[in-house]
């Protein structure tokens, strides 16, 4: 269970944004080579972390060197992230992903996201 740092909603899930306030509670981050999700303090600094992600392509695992924005933008229903990795044997690629398929592998328990 979290709260809001800003208005002290309970959430009991992650969440990007505070269903009631509207302001960030939430956000991702790179660190090494896996995919942090973070909740944030009431100046947006990271309190606590919900989880980690590893990025996996069948049988290959991703190293994670970049995203595009901390969370999706607020209110936009097509709002989606830019994901840069590379494999182990050094090829670049870029994910795009919707937020709404973000939001639904972020609640999920595996520490694996399987990603094209």
């Amino acid at each position: 269970m979290h709260h809001c740092p800003h208005c002290h909603q309970e959430l009991e899930r992650f969440a990007f944004y505070c269903p009631r306030c509207g302001k960030p509670v939430g956000e991702l981050v790179v660190e090494g080579d896996l995919l942090s999700i973070l909740w944030l303090d009431i100046d947006l600094r990271a309190q606590g972390k919900w989880g980690i992600k590893t990025l996996k392509s069948g049988s290959d695992y991703l190293n994670l060197t970049g995203i595009s924005e901390s969370r999706p933008k607020r209110n936009a229903n097509a709002s989606s992230l830019r994901f840069t990795a590379r494999t182990l044997a050094g090829e670049g690629r870029d994910i795009v992903k919707e937020a709404t398929e973000i939001f639904a592998e972020i609640q999920t328990s595996s520490q694996e996201w399987e990603v094209e």
